[in-house]
């Protein structure tokens, strides 16, 4: 048996697709270098491979599946909480859920739209 030295990052499933949506998103505000477009098509292609029946940007079916490092957009947020987007930027405005500007949109941290569409499901105020 020969023991041989890895050089590299293992990343599971989820960071990986955490990472080609980072990419992506700054490939969006600036032209990427050749290699980072190579790693990010090498990256998506790896992803759909684990698990081709997955919709792009789609939430999971089971909300515990999402993570405290997985960001959602306005509109994922009002499809977990169950109103409108307009509603979920008041909620932002009034410091009911956290938020971080990202170019021109907002993003929202998984966690606290979790708990706070529990504590709403639960009829307690937010």
């Amino acid at each position: 048996m020969t023991i041989q030295r890895f050089a590299g990052v293992v990343l599971d499933l989820d960071e990986a697709r955490y990472l080609v949506e980072a990419l992506e998103h700054a490939s969006r505000v600036a032209r990427p270098a050749p290699r980072v477009a190579d790693i990010t098509r090498r990256l998506r292609s790896a992803c759909g491979s684990a698990n081709k029946n997955a919709r792009r940007g789609a939430l999971p079916a089971d909300l515990g599946q999402l993570h405290a490092h997985d960001l959602l957009t306005a509109g994922e947020v009002a499809r977990i909480i169950g109103c409108t987007t307009s509603n979920v930027r008041y909620l932002r405005s009034r410091n009911h859920l956290p938020a971080r500007r990202v170019g021109s949109r907002w993003l929202y941290p998984a966690e606290p739209v979790v708990v706070y569409a529990e504590r709403k499901a639960a009829g307690l105020r937010g």
